[in-house]
C-alpha cells in the first residue's frame, strides 16, 4: 500500500492539509475546513494503509468509496499530463544497425540502403484504467497501457523500464517545447484512440479478472445445480401426489388433482444452460 500512501499524501498535500507520516502505513491528517467536508473526517484523522496500520486509524483502500471521493475532490485535475523525458546521457545507436534491419525487412523484389541515423522524438502515450469487479467478493485494480503513438506501436514492458526513469533523480521533466512535439508527430484523435484501446482494454482486464471470474462461474454452476434440484424436488412431489389421486373421486380429490396438475405444468422439465458472467467497461 505505499503507492496507496504517498498518493493521498501528495493529493491531501496538494489540498491544504499537514501530513505527516506514521510507522510503514499509517498518515496523521490536519485537514482544512473543505477538506474537512469533502471527506467527511475530523479535523485530525489518523489513516491506515495495508496491514500494519497504526491503532485508532482509518483504514484506507481500494475497497469501498475511498477512490470515489478522493476522484471527486480531484475533479478534472490530474487526468491528463504531457512531459518531455530528457534523458542524462544520449542513446548511443547500436553498433551496426544495417545488419540489425537486414533481419527485420523482407524485400525480395525491392533494393535498400541504410543511410544513417539521427536523433527523433517519439510520443508514448501512457494510459491507465480503474476497474471494478463486484459479486459475492469484491476486486478493484489498476490496468496501465502504453502506445508509441509515432509508430502505432503496443509497448507491453514499458513500465518496468519507465519505473526507474520516474524515480531518477537526474532524468528532468519539462513541459515539451514546440520542435519536440513536431518531431514525435501529430496525437492521435477520440476516434483513433478508442479504437486502438477498446479491445486491448477488455482483453487486459479479462486476463487480470480470470481466476475472479472462474470463481464466479464456479459459484454460479453451483447456484444453477441448486436452483435444478429444488424445483425438480418440487415436480417430483406434485408427481407423486398426482399418483396417489389417481382412484379418488370426491371434489375435494378433482379439486386437489388440478392444483398439483397446475403446478407439475408450471414447474416443468428444468433445463440446464450455461451461465456466464458479462464484463462492461468504458472506455474515458
Amino acid at each position: 500500500m505505499g503507492a496507496l500512501r504517498d498518493f493521498v499524501a501528495d493529493v491531501l498535500e496538494i489540498e491544504g492539509a499537514a501530513v505527516e507520516p506514521v510507522g510503514p502505513d499509517g498518515l496523521d491528517v490536519v485537514a482544512p475546513g473543505p477538506l474537512r467536508a469533502a471527506m467527511g473526517w475530523p479535523e485530525l484523522a489518523r489513516l491506515g494503509f495495508g496491514t500494519a496500520q497504526p491503532p485508532d486509524a482509518m483504514p484506507i483502500g481500494f475497497e469501498g468509496e475511498w477512490l470515489d471521493r478522493f476522484g471527486t475532490l480531484l475533479g478534472e485535475r490530474g487526468r491528463w499530463a504531457e512531459r518531455a523525458l530528457v534523458l542524462p546521457s544520449p542513446v548511443t545507436p547500436p553498433g551496426d544497425p544495417e545488419r540489425l534491419l537486414d533481419h527485420v525487412f523482407d524485400l525480395p523484389n525491392a533494393v535498400w540502403r541504410w543511410r544513417g541515423a539521427a536523433p527523433a522524438w517519439a510520443r508514448c502515450l501512457l494510459l491507465a484504467f480503474r476497474y471494478t469487479a463486484v459479486s459475492d467478493d469484491r476486486r478493484d485494480g489498476l490496468v496501465w497501457l502504453c502506445f508509441n503513438q509515432s509508430t502505432g506501436a503496443v509497448l507491453h514492458d514499458i513500465l518496468p523500464r519507465l519505473h526507474p526513469l520516474l524515480l531518477a533523480q537526474d532524468c528532468e521533466w519539462r513541459a515539451p517545447e514546440p520542435d519536440m512535439r513536431h518531431s514525435a508527430g501529430p496525437p492521435w484523435d477520440a476516434a483513433t484512440l478508442r479504437t486502438r484501446v477498446s479491445l486491448l482494454l477488455e482483453h487486459v482486464v479479462r486476463r487480470e479478472l480470470e481466476p475472479f471470474l472462474r470463481a464466479m462461474r464456479r459459484r454460479l454452476d453451483r447456484d444453477r445445480a441448486r436452483v435444478h434440484e429444488y424445483h425438480q424436488d418440487l415436480r417430483l412431489t406434485a408427481l407423486r401426489k398426482l399418483a396417489a389421486l389417481a382412484d379418488a373421486s370426491s371434489e375435494k380429490a378433482e379439486n386437489d388433482r388440478r392444483r398439483e396438475t397446475m403446478r407439475v405444468a408450471g414447474l416443468g422439465p428444468v433445463a440446464l444452460g450455461r451461465i456466464d458472467p458479462c464484463l462492461e467497461h468504458e472506455v474515458r
